[in-house]
């Protein structure tokens, strides 16, 4: 009897020690809060005194990230500032202040913008939310731009003439860039299993933040989709399943170096009108 009761008990399961590393990109600037040259948020050290972790520890995961972005998506530093039309033989170029723009809202500065060069001919927006027209009471041609090219105004880059005196922008999309690559080779540079992605580029990463509502984005005036990254945001996103990376447990965290690269492989741009900062809970585990 007494040795059926023991065979039939549980195992005692003792979980592993955890710790929390808690990064703030703020952090880069130390007390005084002020970057130092060449230092920003897509690219900065952090440095102490001493080891920033010590101890046995052999993974380290990240379960937490929070983003504050407040980039333009229309600006010279993206190229994508310009939209160009031509009516008969003369050619009208806008120039799109830096900003944080939705389509309607955008759309609605074209089209402002357009009728205010007086060129005989009067735009406006027409046609069902969402499947709407920059249309005129005369001809013209959307010129290829970076702009008309996210507009989906020229989608193969060549010139659209107007049809029906009107161009539709069926599906736009103002996103420079689609995602951000938060890279730490301090951390990740022990990893046996390397990660890989379809790009030419390929990076270890911490996380992959792809600027994505996690539901069904709202919607602007004219019926389109405001998609994350469109207006300043700040956002949480909680990882149940996070990568672990592996760790000699007989070596402590030193220093830590941060970039943050966007998926045209280039360092997060920033401009003086943009605030972008972001936050990261690792959780460091003793197995």
């Amino acid at each position: 009897m007494f040795a059926s009761d023991r065979n039939s008990m549980g195992t005692p399961i003792r979980f592993p020690s955890t710790a929390n590393l808690a990064i703030d990109s703020f952090d880069r600037g130390g007390n005084s809060k002020v970057d130092t040259p060449g230092s920003s948020a897509a690219n900065f050290t952090i440095t102490k005194a001493g080891n920033i972790m010590s101890g046995f520890f052999t993974r380290v995961a990240v379960t937490e990230v929070v983003l504050d972005w407040a980039i333009p998506n229309v600006s010279a530093t993206k190229g994508n500032e310009i939209f160009t039309i031509l009516t008969g033989t003369t050619i009208s170029q806008i120039v799109i202040p830096d900003g944080n723009y939705t389509i309607a809202s955008l759309m609605n500065y074209i089209v402002v913008a357009l009728n205010a060069l007086a060129l005989g001919i009067t735009f406006s927006l027409t046609g069902p939310d969402g499947q709407k027209s920059l249309s005129a009471t005369g001809a013209f041609t959307v010129e290829p731009t970076t702009l008309s090219g996210f507009l989906s105004m020229t989608p193969d880059h060549v010139a659209v003439p107007s049809v029906n005196n009107a161009v539709a922008f069926p599906y736009p999309e103002i996103l420079p860039i689609a995602y951000l690559d938060i890279t730490c080779g301090s951390l990740t540079y022990q990893q046996g299993l390397k990660d890989a992605d379809t790009s030419l580029i390929t990076r270890d990463v911490l996380y992959r933040w792809v600027f994505s509502w996690d539901d069904y984005a709202p919607v602007d005036s004219l019926g389109y989709p405001i998609y994350q990254g469109y207006m300043p945001f700040k956002s949480r996103r909680s990882l149940n399943f996070p990568k672990q990376i592996k760790w000699d447990g007989q070596q402590p965290i030193g220093q830590l170096v941060f970039q943050v690269y966007g998926s045209d492989g280039e360092l997060a741009k920033t401009t003086q009108a943009g605030v972008f900062e972001w936050q990261m809970n690792l959780l460091v585990s003793e197995q």
